[in-house]
């Protein structure tokens, strides 16, 4: 008998590699749901793991405690994103950035000497005349405001708080309408400036409809799984926490899909009723479980994206 469950073992295992190479039954901590997983094809794994160096390879550092198994959701979508503002560059900055890219500093001393004094040359010569009169519109529009207030407030003492406060609005207005008044306006020099990304979130929705006893059972534990991974526990007597676990996340066949990188488990929301009411099956022992639980959990990747990452597959 014992040689039989090993032949068996080594064919069912040989039927997982083939499907995908995640799929390891014998591992510890392996959660599968459902149970003929191997029949659907295509299936992701959510491997929890304790490190808390936010590191490219810490989930090759870290001991796995569980690895939950469960079929693709139905929307499986990547989103990718790049964080722009809008700047105001002024005079400077714009005849700045305009020849700081020209400088070279890749030779001697006194050659980044010269390319620097080139620079400023270049630069005086972008702002021109012209630029001056800008950066004097700029400083009256916002400095006139309050010269003016405190002037105010000289004469006036502390009661003339109130006043000082409106005249100095006024006086910032007052510039702007004089330049109007010559149907001019100051060019503040705006950009589109690249601030960083984002990092990548995946939400996923299960509705897990149980066939049998042993399918609520380990339901349930899928559930318990995921809520004691996504929060702390008390250590120091309880004057600190240990950082939750995190995740990795891999689907079996991903060549026409996407990888992720390390997760944390950012939100995580269970309906027993998923059927819309207080529906049970009876189990032995008394027990009753729901006729269907959804799912809907929400993680967070730990690294952002850059080139790299995307001729890696994510």
């Amino acid at each position: 008998m014992v040689k039989l469950a090993k032949i068996f073992d080594k064919v069912v295992n040989f039927a997982d590699r083939k499907l995908g190479r995640l799929l390891d039954r014998t591992a510890a901590g392996t959660i599968v749901f459902p149970t003929e997983i191997e029949e659907i094809g295509q299936f992701m794994m959510f491997s929890i793991f304790r490190e808390f160096k936010f590191q490219r390879d810490a989930f090759d550092k870290a001991t796995i405690d569980a690895r939950i198994f469960l079929p693709l959701p139905a929307n499986l979508t990547a989103g990718y994103g790049a964080n722009y503002g809008n700047e105001e560059l002024g005079v400077f900055g714009n005849a700045v950035g305009k020849n700081f890219g020209d400088v070279n500093f890749d030779g001697s001393f006194s050659e980044a000497v010269s390319e620097l004094a080139k620079f400023s040359r270049n630069v005086r010569a972008d702002i021109g005349e012209e630029g001056v009169k800008n950066v004097g519109a700029s400083v009256a529009q916002s400095e006139a405001g309050p010269v003016i207030a405190g002037l105010i407030g000289s004469v006036l003492g502390p009661s003339g708080a109130v006043i000082a406060a409106g005249g100095a609005a006024a006086a910032g207005a007052g510039v702007k309408a004089g330049f109007a008044g010559k149907g001019t306006a100051r060019n503040p020099h705006m950009a589109v400036l690249f601030q960083g990304t984002g990092f990548r979130t995946h939400s996923f929705n299960y509705k897990l409809i149980p066939r049998n006893q042993e399918d609520s059972r380990t339901i349930t534990q899928i559930i318990k799984s995921f809520k004691l991974a996504m929060v702390p526990e008390y250590i120091r007597q309880n004057h600190f926490f240990r950082y939750p676990q995190q995740f990795r996340i891999e689907v079996s066949k991903p060549d026409h899909l996407f990888k992720f990188q390390t997760c944390v488990l950012t939100a995580f929301n269970v309906n027993y009723h998923g059927e819309g009411g207080a529906f049970y099956h009876s189990l032995e022992n008394g027990e009753e479980a729901p006729v269907s639980v959804t799912l809907e959990m929400t993680f967070t990747e730990t690294r952002i994206i850059t080139k790299d990452e995307i001729e890696e597959g994510l």
